[in-house]
């Protein structure tokens, strides 16, 4: 059974494995077992291009989100840069995903990442790896990328005809550090002003935070008279629902930012590193 190329197999990456195809298909006993895509870097177009009809990353596209915590609004801002980290012998288009907190008083950079995707020729969205920082204390935990030993890379969002409920894939992994999971869970989901019951939803977790999971609904055509499908809505569980919603989606004009020219160089320029902010296109990021 092909899981990925390559793969030196550690004893953790085995177990891990063994819980994707049994352990979380528990409920879809009767359906069809789902063997995840294997990566196969001859298996990538020369250019880099997104166009998965739920997860469309055009550069120079900014998607805007709020949410509501206990510290006050939280302000995702998702840029798609034109930058190319190549990984694992593939190209890649790189995105800047910087997380702001407005607590009434002032707006602060909170979180800053530069995420890696690449989409095979089979439509598959591969999560290559990231480059993250926690600003006020400088933690780069979770920080991972492929060409790493015993790392892997994983799909964010599964081709099309793929996308059939009790499906579960691996988003990363790198043992101890990067071990995202998901699961498809609905097709015909329902998210006001983006999509009559026609979303999809999925299910997000990771055995290194036992009890937190992520409910994300993917829509298509999210910007009128565009093919740009896209997340519009996460649902975090922690005891209680904290919500972070598609707000805005810009296009034109947009400052993509630094363009880092290899992943160590992506780590080094993260919360204003070196004078290179992230960009700011969304209009509460101040």
């Amino acid at each position: 059974m092909k899981y990925f190329s390559g793969i030196k197999p550690s004893i953790g990456f085995i177990l891990f494995m063994t819980v994707v195809m049994t352990g979380f298909s528990a409920g879809y006993v009767k359906a069809k077992q789902f063997n995840p895509p294997g990566f196969d870097p001859t298996n990538f177009p020369n250019s880099p291009n997104i166009d998965n009809p739920f997860l469309t990353f055009i550069p120079e596209t900014a998607f805007c989100y709020e949410g509501e915590t206990e510290d006050g609004t939280e302000l995702d801002e998702v840029t798609v840069t034109d930058c190319d980290i190549p990984i694992r012998g593939v190209h890649t288009i790189v995105v800047r995903d910087a997380v702001w907190l407005d607590d009434g008083e002032d707006v602060q950079l909170t979180e800053d990442t530069y995420d890696i995707y690449a989409q095979d020729n089979d439509g598959n969205v591969w999560y290559l790896g990231e480059a993250s920082e926690e600003c006020d204390s400088g933690d780069t935990a979770g920080s991972w990328n492929a060409d790493e030993e015993d790392a892997e890379p994983g799909i964010v969002m599964l081709n099309e005809e793929d996308l059939m409920p009790g499906n579960s894939y691996p988003q990363e992994y790198l043992e101890g550090v990067a071990e995202d999971m998901a699961k498809v869970q609905r097709l015909n989901a329902d998210v006001t002003d983006y999509c009559d019951k026609d979303c999809l939803r999925t299910k997000e977790w990771s055995p290194l935070e036992p009890g937190e999971i992520e409910h994300k609904y993917n829509a298509r055509d999210i910007v009128p008279d565009t093919d740009i499908g896209g997340l519009v809505l996460v649902e975090e569980l922690k005891g209680k629902t904290v919500k972070s919603e598609l707000v805005d989606v810009v296009m034109a004009d947009v400052d993509t930012g630094y363009c880092p020219s290899d992943y160590p160089d992506a780590l080094d320029n993260l919360c204003g590193d070196n004078d290179n902010p992230p960009p700011e296109n969304c209009s509460n990021a101040e």
